[in-house]
């Protein structure tokens, strides 16, 4: 369950990165390198990215600071949003 920010600052734990319904597709002939993520990040905690080769952990990583842009969803750092920009 994702909360937005403010209400998750109200309950003491501040969120600094977040993904809601995070999805990255390179091409639509290659299959999805993330699939309907949803994360949240706290402040002051220690987290880590673990699995397989080849499970989205670095391109997870690439839309968080922004060096890949979502094809669906949302992601935000404390500071930044990054859009999924919808194409037709």
């Amino acid at each position: 369950m994702t909360h937005d920010n403010r209400d998750t600052a109200l309950m003491g734990h501040e969120i600094v990165l977040q993904a809601q319904g995070l999805a990255k597709r390179y091409s639509r002939r290659r299959a999805w390198a993330l699939r309907e993520i949803d994360l949240e990040i706290p402040r002051g905690g220690i987290t880590a990215l673990v699995g397989p080769n080849a499970a989205g952990k670095s391109t997870l990583i690439r839309s968080w600071n922004g060096f890949e842009q979502p094809t669906r969803g949302r992601v935000q750092d404390a500071l930044n949003s990054w859009n999924a920009v919808v194409v037709t």
